[in-house]
């Protein structure tokens, strides 16, 4: 005897008995189904309450884990326990209604098929998610981008989709089965490639001192943030007919995002100090020509 059945015996004990079976049995079906419902919304507090943000402290100071891991870890388990508790409670509900549920499950025939094509995805993005995870192919907290397209951060990763972050504050969820591309930009050194604009109009030795100087003074000034000595590769091929001249600055993860404005900021001001001419377009020394 399972706990329903139980709980119909003693719910008919306890019924009048001048009640018709009609009304005996509407009687129990609403009961039982108060019941079940009391039953899932006990049942999802508990899994809120012990999959919480101050557990996943206590499990990464206990055990030395990333906390972005066991927070991802955590992110998952508790849509899974929600996506089985969601599915038994509605199981339980059809079932009190006298649907045929195990009959339409066990003789699935037509609408199996149709079933099983619509949950090609479902089971598709669940089994991608659970790859992303176990290969710690990105973690909440993660600065990605996605199939080369969408940048942001990891604010959750779900049995189904995973939600992205951009600056702007756009929150894009995503199909795990969708992602195919990951570029995890908080998981090594980032190098920040500055490209100033350069012009023959300019004297390239004065203008290379300049650039050496201003390098120096941000590596004093911005020491905590980069890593190793920059590196001067010299004149690049921009577009068209241009040149520009390229310094490479490696920081630290998640730094380049922030940093390489500052840094063309402090290029610029130095460049304006000496009064050199910065190029705005390709053709910015070709003379104006009356129409």
């Amino acid at each position: 005897m399972n706990l329903f059945n139980y709980f119909e015996s003693v719910l008919r004990s306890r019924l009048p008995e001048q009640l018709s079976e009609h009304s005996i049995d509407l009687i129990i079906i609403i009961s039982s189904m108060i019941a079940c419902t009391l039953l899932m919304l006990i049942a999802r507090y508990v899994i809120n309450k012990l999959m919480n943000e101050n557990l996943i402290q206590k499990i990464s100071l206990n055990r030395s884990r990333s906390i972005s891991r066991i927070r991802t870890i955590n992110s998952i388990l508790r849509n899974l326990f929600m996506y089985s508790l969601y599915f038994i409670y509605a199981y339980t509900i059809l079932d009190l209604l006298g649907l045929p549920v195990r009959t339409l499950v066990a003789g699935a025939g037509i609408a199996g098929v149709a079933i099983g094509l619509g949950a090609k995805d479902l089971i598709s993005s669940f089994i991608t998610g659970f790859f992303i995870l176990f290969e710690n192919q990105m973690e909440i907290g993660d600065l990605v981008v996605i199939n080369q397209e969408i940048m942001g951060t990891v604010t959750k990763i779900g049995i189904r989709t995973s939600t992205i972050r951009t600056a702007t504050g756009d929150n894009y969820y995503i199909e795990n089965s969708e992602i195919s591309i990951i570029n995890n930009m908080s998981r090594s050194i980032r190098q920040i490639n500055i490209d100033l604009p350069v012009s023959d109009l300019n004297d390239l030795s004065a203008f290379e001192a300049v650039i050496h100087q201003t390098t120096e003074e941000i590596c004093q000034n911005y020491n905590s943030v980069i890593t190793d000595e920059p590196t001067y590769i010299g004149l690049v091929r921009g577009e068209g007919q241009s040149f520009n001249y390229r310094i490479s600055i490696r920081v630290q993860v998640g730094e380049d995002y922030v940093h390489s404005g500052i840094f063309y900021r402090e290029y610029f001001r130095a460049l304006q100090a000496h009064q050199y001419h910065i190029p705005y377009s390709i053709y910015d020394t070709i003379p104006a020509t009356d129409i």
